[in-house]
């Protein structure tokens, strides 16, 4: 390490850049309010006068309808659901798990195994688990 009174700058640069990252989080949000605000405005107008669309001097605004679904909540739900997909053979081919989802289990099983002392522990069809480093910083 170089001398303390550098790492003590270094802290203090690492505090000032996650201040003005939550400002610049802060903007943004404040930003797509506005954003969010204004679109609301532009499809109530686009009701009232009853169109779908409006060509302007900036573009082309249109009015879409988008049907969402969510998705299955409870353990009955979510076996209808795979049943449904697998009856198509589109299982494989839709189903996925988030990342945070897979190195959350990775975590707990690998903690587990190690606790009944299996350090040689993998799961099937994942890949060797790599390591990074991290820097936690708490504020005083």
């Amino acid at each position: 390490m170089n001398t303390i009174v550098e790492f003590e700058q270094i802290c203090e640069e690492i505090q000032k850049q996650r201040e003005e990252c939550d400002k610049v989080k802060q903007e943004s949000k404040r930003v797509n309010e506005k954003l969010d605000e204004l679109e609301k405005k532009a499809l109530a107008m686009l009701e009232t006068n009853e169109i779908s669309s409006y060509a302007g001097k900036v573009g082309r605004i249109s009015m879409q309808v988008r049907e969402t679904v969510r998705v299955p909540q409870d353990p009955e739900s979510r076996e209808q659901f795979f049943a449904w997909l697998k009856d198509r053979g589109l299982f494989e081919s839709t189903i996925t798990v988030h990342s945070q989802t897979i190195n959350s289990l990775y975590r707990r099983e690998a903690e587990a195994a190690v606790e009944a002392g299996n350090l040689m522990f993998s799961i099937p069809g994942l890949g060797e688990p790599t390591r990074q480093q991290i820097l936690s910083f708490r504020q005083k």
